[in-house]
């Protein structure tokens, strides 16, 4: 909305792809327009414009799995509520429903990707293109750019990263991720007994 959007951070031009990665398949499918790799990115065409993210009428706009607006803390209080305790006494969805978004409903090679990638209802799962969570029953999203959400339902973690720096990711996600996961993963292993319940964002 108008009225807020000067709280709106300035997203700093996605980064290329090291020198090395030039020949990757994937880097290759981004240049390709015709591609399903940049039909996807780069859909609608105005993504490829530099900047565009910026602007009013980019924000303004409502354009799914492409230009949502968050902070990090809200994106993983929203995850946080799909697990089977919820957070704060928010809780999006039945337990029984909640254990459905981490099941494996298809899984294999991915067009788009060109590597394995695994889903749910709704979901991306972890998988070696995008190890982004440490439990087995963790679901949530990778942004373009190096954003990430997600539910880890084990660990009734919901965790949320915003990064104003974008960069373009390749086999095992974006390298920020592991060490800010990793400290989330061990805050919650020193703040509660081995086997208590409870919940973090």
């Amino acid at each position: 909305p108008e009225n807020i959007a000067d709280r709106a951070a300035y997203l700093a031009p996605t980064e290329p792809p090291a020198a090395e990665a030039a020949d990757h398949p994937f880097v290759r499918a981004l240049g390709d327009p015709d591609s399903p790799a940049a039909r996807a990115f780069f859909n609608p065409r105005d993504l490829a414009e530099p900047g565009v993210v910026n602007t009013a009428r980019w924000r303004s706009a409502q354009i799914p799995a492409s230009n949502g607006h968050t902070i990090a803390r809200a994106l993983a209080r929203m995850y946080a509520s799909l697990t089977a305790l919820g957070v704060e006494g928010l809780r999006l969805l039945h337990p029984t429903r909640a254990r459905l978004l981490a099941t494996e409903r298809v899984g294999g090679h991915d067009g788009v990707m060109g590597a394995p990638t695994r889903f749910s209802l709704g979901f991306m799962l972890p998988s070696a293109l995008r190890p982004f969570a440490r439990g087995s029953r963790a679901f949530g999203y990778p942004g373009a750019g190096g954003a990430l959400g997600f539910a880890d339902s084990d660990a009734e973690l919901g965790f949320g990263y915003t990064p104003i720096r974008t960069l373009v990711a390749l086999e095992g996600g974006d390298p920020r991720w592991a060490p800010l996961v990793d400290a989330a993963y061990a805050c919650l292993q020193r703040a509660r007994p081995t086997g208590a319940p409870g919940h973090g964002t």
